[in-house]
């Protein structure tokens, strides 16, 4: 596009004479370099008819400046575009919030920005925010503390921010001077040592230390400094800034949770754990002299908080609360250290002083978990001990897991059955699917016989499979494994997987209508719809469902299916969550049809199995790397590629190889090659499962681990010691019965049927 058309665009733009009228569309087509040969002006002024593209139009030329080589004035023009780009989004109430987010930094900056900035109207928190910082950069402090205490400046009643607790921190102590008293330097402590270390506080420290603001001794300095290297994974220099600050003032980190437990963190990834082992129970042993008194100044003070004689400020509560971390820390350190018999002891100490169940869960899991990497039977026999105790079953459920595989690899049957009333009872229903679907295999197949069963109501195979069928507790899509079983249960019963919900049309046609909604969907219709990822992320716990789904979807449409996966399982953890067959749709998407279908019926496969497979292998992603150097769709390493290409050519097939190697990231030559792959694994296998596991575990070891069984394939399955293969077989077959019923309407998939034919 020349630059003479380009700016009779924008003109146009700026008069309403064209439809040409996205800037953001221009931006693309042009790219940032060429505006900078524009007047500025003739920008801003388009930029004020269409506040709404102004955002996305400066959202790109940021994106495109980060890209460039800092060099000239271009970084610094292309930067005062940006920055007017941005004001001028204010306009528009669907981005303003946006803009101001995006303000900040620019506001800080420069004070030629902040003044042109400080007169806006605080109509929501983040223009309030955007305000006070326009206010902060040009010293009007006053002003910042008006704004934030008279409602006459504020139309909004949203709860500050961290950036406004910063601004209003660091302008006090300008007008109290260094130290701002007792209170401020509290205020000041509580900001930093409690809350999640942000850019705000970064920001906010960086000032105090620039401006000689400081209002902490060394030891509270040091303790907020080893704060910010935490956040920033600094775990030896945090250890450092810690190690100056608990001698001198020990009660910091006894008040305040999160900085114990960053001290817990910096010593468990900086070294030296068995120093911060002993430390910590050293504190919790003379935190535990104190607790007979603190209980009874609680029982005579009530429940608002009597202080200790050395630990100031804790209640009885408190107190529990900093042993318990103590002890969990400590046991941490231990069993990193190796010393695995003592941190046994520290985690069922800290069991009795947790303050939650979910936090006595992970005590006691820990505890199992050591004792079934010392030997097996002893983690058998403490899941025994502890299986009616914890509150949350599914948390434990890989700990069945290793009981399952261990059971079945060893024929082990009544230990597997001597489980099943506590399972039958407990909460997990991950845990009940796969044993009841285990135990129905063991007793058709006549591993175990019917007078072994424990008493109760299930007595033959059906019984079990049926109870597989139906567990409801066990929501498939957060445990995919849980699909497989529920699958193959409905394979042995004759039934349809009817808790697969069916494809339906959608009734009538479902908008975006909030403002964040708008505001997300802007990203797509600008151009901008590879940035628009991490911004669904931020809001997926808030906003509602239904609009979710479409900007996933939008996201699926863009060719991000990878995210769009990714963004349905956070979705479908959420409380409020409720199964439709558009989360399916999203969750098992139908991509890269035409390559996968074609490609099937080449070789002669289930297309629920390919579709699977991929999904399974990399979500969709075509240039994906494995941490192995797999590369792509279908996740071919360097040499499989290569030799498989070869064969395909010799055969008369295309030739993918290009100056010695194969592009991986390339779709096609990709699954073509995995393809072919797999439908040679099928033939050299010894049943279909087996080629699935080879594709994950390796042809030779796959065949080493069937010869030395006599188990039928499904449990031969649950007796391969590697749990990344096993959970491999259960995901893609467990895929490929979705697929197979919810996208090409088949009743049963054929995968399952070969399963069981054999």
């Amino acid at each position: 596009m020349s630059l003479v058309l380009l700016c009779g665009l924008l003109a146009g733009c700026s008069t309403r004479t064209t439809r040409h009228n996205d800037l953001s569309e221009v931006i693309e087509a042009v790219g940032v370099e060429e505006l900078l040969a524009l007047d500025l002006h003739l920008i801003e002024k388009t930029a004020r008819y269409y506040p709404n593209t102004a955002f996305y139009a400066a959202y790109l030329s940021e994106k495109r400046l980060q890209s460039m080589d800092a060099g000239g004035e271009k970084p610094e023009t292309i930067g005062e575009m940006i920055f007017r780009l941005y004001k001028a989004a204010l306009a528009d109430e669907v981005v303003r919030d946006g803009a101001a987010e995006k303000l900040l930094p620019l506001t800080f900056a420069s004070r030629k920005n902040a003044l042109e900035l400080r007169d806006i109207k605080p109509a929501t928190a983040a223009l309030r925010t955007l305000k006070a910082a326009a206010y902060f950069t040009v010293d009007y402090y006053a002003d910042v503390v008006m704004l934030y205490e008279n409602p006459l400046f504020s139309e909004t009643e949203e709860p500050r921010s961290s950036w406004d607790e910063a601004l209003l921190l660091i302008v006090r102590l300008e007008q109290t001077g260094k130290g701002g008293g007792d209170g401020l330097r509290q205020e000041a402590l509580d900001y930093f040592l409690t809350g999640t270390v942000d850019d705000a506080r970064r920001w906010c420290h960086q000032q105090m230390v620039r401006r000689g603001l400081l209002p902490f001794g060394d030891a509270e300095n040091n303790a907020v400094r080893g704060r910010l290297h935490i956040a920033a994974y600094g775990y030896r220099a945090a250890l450092d800034f810690f190690r100056l600050s608990y001698p001198k003032n020990p009660a910091l980190f006894q008040r305040y949770g999160n900085l114990q437990k960053d001290l817990g963190t910096a010593y468990l990834y900086g070294g030296f754990q068995e120093e911060g082992a002993k430390l910590l129970v050293n504190w919790e042993a003379e935190a535990a002299k104190e607790a007979p008194a603190m209980i009874r100044k609680t029982a005579a003070f009530g429940t608002g908080g009597a202080d200790g004689a050395d630990i100031p400020g804790l209640d009885a509560r408190a107190l529990r609360e900093f042993r318990y971390r103590c002890l969990y820390y400590a046991a941490r350190l231990r069993r990193a250290s190796g010393k695995k018999a003592l941190a046994a002891e520290h985690f069922r100490a800290a069991i009795e002083l947790a303050p939650d169940s979910e936090q006595r869960d992970a005590c006691i899991w820990y505890v199992i978990e050591m004792a079934f990497a010392e030997k097996i039977e002893n983690g058998v026999d403490l899941m025994r001990e502890w299986a009616e105790e914890w509150r949350d079953g599914d948390y434990f459920s890989d700990h069945y897991d290793k009981i399952a595989q261990w059971a079945v690899s060893k024929k082990n049957w009544k230990a597997l059955l001597s489980f099943f009333p506590l399972i039958e009872r407990g909460s997990s229903g991950i845990t009940r699917v796969k044993f009841a679907y285990i135990i129905g295999r063991a007793l058709e197949d006549g591993h175990i016989a019917e007078k072994d069963l424990p008493s109760g109501n299930y007595r033959t195979p059906r019984d079990f499979f049926y109870l597989a069928y139906a567990d409801n507790t066990a929501p498939f899509y957060r445990d995919e494994a849980t699909l497989y079983y529920r699958a193959m249960a409905a394979e042995r019963l004759g039934l349809s997987p009817v808790f697969i919900p069916a494809k339906i049309e959608n009734a009538g046609t479902r908008n975006l209508t909030s403002s964040k909604g708008l505001f997300l969907s802007g990203f797509f219709t600008h151009g901008a719809a590879r940035y628009a990822s991490a911004w669904i992320r931020d809001s997926i716990q808030t906003m509602p469902l239904d609009e979710l789904r479409i900007l996933i979807r939008m996201l699926e449409d863009n060719g991000n299916l990878g995210e769009a996966i990714r963004l349905s399982i956070i979705l479908m953890k959420r409380p409020d969550f409720t199964l439709t067959a558009d989360d399916l749709e999203l969750f098992f998407p139908l991509g890269y049809r035409d390559l996968i279908e074609r490609f099937s019926d080449e070789y002669g496969f289930d297309k629920g199995v390919l579709f699977s497979l991929v999904r399974t292998e990399s979500i969709f992603i075509p240039d994906i790397v494995s941490r192995a150097g797999a590369v792509g769709l279908s996740q071919l390493m360097p040499q499989t590629a290569l030799d498989t290409a070869r064969t395909l050519a010799k055969q008369g097939g295309p030739d993918y190889i290009y100056e010695g190697t194969v592009d991986r990231t390339n779709p096609e030559a990709n699954l073509h090659i995995g393809s072919y792959f797999l439908s040679h694994l099928f033939k050299t296998q010894s049943s279909p499962l087996g080629a699935i596991l080879s594709y994950n575990g390796g042809p030779t070891r796959v065949r080493r681990w069937a010869r030395a069984s006599d188990l039928s394939p499904d449990l031969f399955m649950e007796s391969i010691e590697l749990k990344e293969t096993r959970e491999y077989g259960k995901k893609v077959l467990g895929g490929a019965a979705l697929y197979d019923y919810f996208h090409f309407s088949l009743k049963s998939a054929p995968i399952l049927a070969d399963i069981i034919g054999n």
